[in-house]
């Protein structure tokens, strides 16, 4: 029988939590770090009565009383104060120029981020009446080139003339990260990141298209080759044509996944628009339970 003092102690669970967010509920997952990796211990959806950040402050006044305490907290912000795009953005050289050296790589990977940081400021200032001070972003980067039409994982010591970058911005309101910000702090929980649907899907990683397809309003992600290619987000009861013109674009790819936030209502009957579905062979259709907390999840453990 070993003695008490010669027991060794263990470790404290170090525990996190993942919050997708929406104006009228909030979806939750709540892991432990182990030896080996994270996991996932329980998940759960709360209804919001009121606005978000009232409803969302009460949820985590929760934990507190039932003595469970993530240490850090991995949020995806309501699609009302959080915005996603991805942009290509195209740089011509003239015939003769000479090799890329690290120097030029950088202020060309600078110049091409400030562009795109514009494009998509005043998108989303001109999509939701609100001005682009009042937005910040949480991520702006290049995820993706191609010179002279081959993707390529460097740019220095390239001579190439015709240069395309992928870019890929996340933003949000920044009242509405100081409020998640204080509500954390208030919960004795850090902010470790707030995240986009996209960069958990990203972090997935398998090839094929993203779906999240409601009555009017539908978005579309390809992955290849692991990561994030192109978005398309679309509005309109004319969906299934906009959504047939996109993936023709994408020539065709080998799997579809349909996701959303609320993939079955309280009969576990599926509300993914079946006729969307229709669209494509059977084959391709990956399984239906997948949702943003999902890929949140995965994007975390």
């Amino acid at each position: 029988m070993k003695l008490p003092f010669l027991t060794p102690k263990k470790k404290p669970e170090n525990r996190w939590l993942v919050l997708d967010i929406e104006d009228s509920m909030v979806k939750y997952g709540i892991g432990v770090e182990r030896e080996g990796g994270s996991h996932i211990t329980h998940c759960g959806t709360e209804d919001i009565k009121d606005n978000w950040e009232s409803g969302l402050e009460a949820f985590l006044r929760s934990f507190q009383q039932i003595h469970i305490s993530p240490s850090r907290a991995i949020v995806s912000l309501p699609s009302s104060v959080s915005k996603a795009r991805i942009f290509k953005q195209r740089v011509l050289r003239g015939e003769g120029s000479r090799a890329i050296s690290g120097a030029d790589a950088e202020e060309i990977a600078n110049n091409v981020i400030q562009i795109a940081g514009k494009k998509m400021a005043f998108e989303v200032a001109k999509e939701t009446g609100i001005p682009p001070v009042e937005w910040m972003f949480l991520r702006l980067a290049i995820i993706g080139m191609s010179l002279d039409g081959y993707e390529v994982g460097e740019l220095a010591g390239n001579n190439a003339q015709d240069m395309e970058f992928t870019v890929l911005g996340t933003l949000c309101l920044r009242s509405a990260f100081n409020s998640m910000e204080n509500l954390c702090g208030k919960a004795n929980i850090t902010l470790d990141r707030v995240v986009d649907e996209i960069e958990a899907i990203d972090a997935f990683g398998q090839d094929g298209v993203y779906m999240n397809v409601g009555e009017m309003s539908a978005r579309l992600l390809l992955v290849q080759g692991g990561s994030a290619k192109d978005m398309v987000e679309m509005k309109g009861s004319e969906l299934a044509e906009q959504i047939e013109s996109a993936t023709l674009a994408w020539q065709q790819p080998s799997s579809v996944f349909a996701y959303g936030r609320d993939m079955s209502d309280s009969r576990h009957t599926p509300l993914f628009p079946e006729h969307i579905l229709d669209m494509f062979p059977a084959e391709m259709i990956q399984q239906k339970q997948y949702t943003p907390l999902a890929f949140l999840c995965y994007a975390v453990s």
